[in-house]
């Protein structure tokens, strides 16, 4: 996302000048995921964790593997690291024995209204 980030803005300066400036918008269906953390789920859920495993279940139940186990690592918060995934050996930050196809419906459901809401803004 940061590559993608950079390029838009490079575009963005590119064009500061025109009279019609593009617009542009880089984010992910999980911006909209992880906004459900503290609400909905926990708030240290990540990658492979609940959010994303009930996501798969709703929609590829087969890919879900079913004997993951909690994992809930400590990641130095602001150090660029080499290797993070030596921090989640097991690639789970989160809980993924709580995911649900339920649960992967409601998130899925809200990132398609988020991604509707965020269409309708950009069309004003």
């Amino acid at each position: 996302m940061a590559a993608l980030r950079l390029a838009a803005q490079q575009v963005i300066w590119d064009h500061e000048k025109q009279k019609k400036q593009p617009r542009i918008q880089v984010c992910s269906d999980y911006d909209f995921a992880y906004e459900l953390k503290g609400k909905h789920f926990d708030e240290k859920d990540g990658h492979a964790g609940t959010i994303e495993t009930s996501r798969v279940k709703a929609i590829k139940p087969e890919l879900v593997r079913t004997k993951a186990q909690k994992h809930y690592p400590t990641i130095p918060r602001f150090e660029v690291l080499a290797n993070p995934e030596t921090y989640f050996p097991a690639g789970i930050i989160g809980d993924p024995t709580t995911a649900t196809t339920k649960k992967g419906q409601m998130v899925n459901k809200y990132i398609t209204e988020q991604t509707i809401k965020l269409i309708e803004e950009l069309r004003k």
